[in-house]
């Protein structure tokens, strides 16, 4: 599978949802013993000009993908993705999705308006996404945002979740991969995606037998892109500024991915875990910046698990 050529998905949920009886190919494979695990993994690029965009990994993780401990999450649910989200401070919305086939990440106008407020960040109309001062701040004046599942903090740094697009003849212009969505689900309720800026970073393994999602610190986990010399300026000797931080604690969390990159098959597949999590998110800004809480309460329900093959760029 290789080139650009979009060569179809490939559905790798439960058994259970498939039509007419049939079995999804990743479950045949493991109960004909074609391969050795019933466990698939996911391994993206972040780097576009890369050869290759991605690994799918049927039958098990390659060790070579990721560095450190695997952290599993058991699924609460086999079947499709549907996360389901609790009260929170500043998310109403009841539903979050994980998925490889959505680059950035995506929640309800209201409340990705109040994340991108503490980020400094400007809405712009023609994108639907927010566009971040990187000509006059200073780097360190953005805060880490860190995840906290099952005890382990997972961390995206400002150049992880920040977007720079442009060029020197044009300028640049930066964009937080946090973005606007005004869909809603079956129900009526808007959802939240967490979509390949956060799988670039962490290697995703899924296991049915064990129904549990894991996730490992990626090799690409250092990747960044180039950034001009005109960004980012350092701060003044006078000034002092304190780095804000950004946390969000998971004790439960469900991935799903799909992948729009040139993919190797080495073994590889989307992600579908239902899970029960509770979040609090805490933002500290200190400095000229301000305080900002976020307290989440997730309750994760893993409904399906499908791969898209689909070789284009990322972007």
């Amino acid at each position: 599978m290789s080139g650009n050529a979009n060569d179809g998905i490939l559905g790798l949920a439960y058994p259970n949802l498939a039509e007419a009886g049939e079995k999804p190919l990743f479950y045949s494979m493991w109960s004909e013993g074609l391969i050795p695990e019933a466990i698939f993994s996911f391994y993206l690029n972040p780097d576009t000009n890369a050869e290759s965009g991605g690994e799918l990994t049927l039958g098990g993780a390659d060790p070579s993908k990721y560095t450190g401990s695997i952290t599993y999450i058991s699924v609460a649910v086999e079947g499709y993705w549907d996360i389901s989200v609790g009260s929170t401070i500043v998310s109403s919305s009841p539903y979050a999705v994980v998925d490889t086939g959505t680059t950035f990440i995506i929640g309800p106008k209201t409340e990705v308006t109040a994340l991108n407020a503490a980020l400094g960040g400007t809405y712009d109309a023609l994108s639907t996404m927010y566009t971040i001062d990187c000509q006059t701040r200073s780097l360190s004046s953005f805060p880490n945002v860190t995840f906290t599942m099952n005890d382990r903090v997972f961390t995206l740094t400002p150049l992880q979740y920040l977007m720079i697009l442009g060029n020197q003849s044009n300028g640049y212009v930066c964009f937080s991969v946090f973005t606007p969505d005004y869909s809603a689900d079956s129900s009526g309720s808007s959802i939240w995606i967490l979509g390949d800026f956060f799988l670039y970073r962490y290697y995703s393994v899924f296991d049915i037998v064990n129904n549990r999602v894991g996730f490992a610190t990626s090799i690409s986990y250092d990747w960044i892109q180039n950034i001009d010399s005109s960004l980012f300026p350092t701060p003044s000797t006078t000034t002092r500024t304190t780095k804000p931080t950004m946390k969000t604690t998971l004790s439960s969390i469900a991935i799903t991915t799909t992948t729009t990159t040139k993919t190797k098959i080495t073994t590889m597949t989307t992600t579908a875990a239902i899970i029960t999590a509770q979040a609090t998110s805490e933002t500290s800004m200190q400095g000229n910046a301000t305080d900002y809480r976020l307290s989440l309460h997730f309750c994760f329900f893993i409904l399906m698990m499908m791969v898209a093959a689909r070789h284009v760029d990322s972007y």
